[in-house]
């Protein structure tokens, strides 16, 4: 994949490799309806099928229609829910929503702290309806020393979805200094 889009990039930059960290769209429940209904972090979108007709689901208007939305879900894993509500992307009235239970399940990204302050419950997407939206550095070809390609490289090795998240919600929900938070994160996972 990193093959194609770096085919395309102007001569002067290259991607380095990619982390499996992914900031990507995802539909996620909230703490009341994953209880009542069973869902856990483990679960996937094909947990919902029967919950579903009982779900408004929340999300960008664009949402309603697109195969990246409640089309795929239906197509990909057979979800059919009581209504759409429009709202906006993932942001605060996504997060409102889905808190207040005016809508059990809704478009979040995957690194929003708000999963982690609302405990809502990320479904996983094991037939990847939402693609791949891997965290991946670009870089100037000759800014940057084979030695900061390499420390880069590491870091991408290291960074998954689960750390990235809790190290935005460090930063967004605790308002650690991202410095701080970034160099303690290096230094745990042996990278300082």
């Amino acid at each position: 994949m990193n093959e194609a889009a770096k085919a395309k990039l102007d001569k002067s930059l290259t991607l380095l490799e990619s982390s499996p960290a992914e900031d990507k769209d995802s539909v996620s429940v909230n703490a009341a309806t994953a209880k009542k209904y069973g869902l856990t972090a483990g679960s996937s979108l094909a947990d919902l099928k029967d919950a579903a007709p009982d779900l408004v689901i929340g999300g960008s208007p664009e949402f309603q229609t697109r195969q990246q939305g409640l089309k795929g879900l239906e197509t990909v894993y057979g979800l059919k829910f009581k209504s759409f509500k429009a709202l906006d992307a993932g942001g605060p009235l996504t997060q409102a929503a889905l808190t207040g239970n005016e809508v059990q399940a809704a478009d979040i990204f995957t690194t929003d702290p708000a999963i982690v302050r609302e405990k809502f419950v990320v479904l996983k997407d094991p037939e990847n309806l939402f693609g791949f939206a891997n965290v991946t550095p670009l870089v100037s070809k000759e800014g940057l020393p084979q030695e900061g390609v390499e420390a880069l490289n590491a870091v991408s090795a290291k960074l998954d979805t689960e750390t990235l998240l809790a190290l935005d919600a460090q930063v967004q929900l605790d308002k650690k200094d991202p410095l701080d938070v970034a160099k303690a994160w290096l230094k745990s996972a042996g990278l300082d």
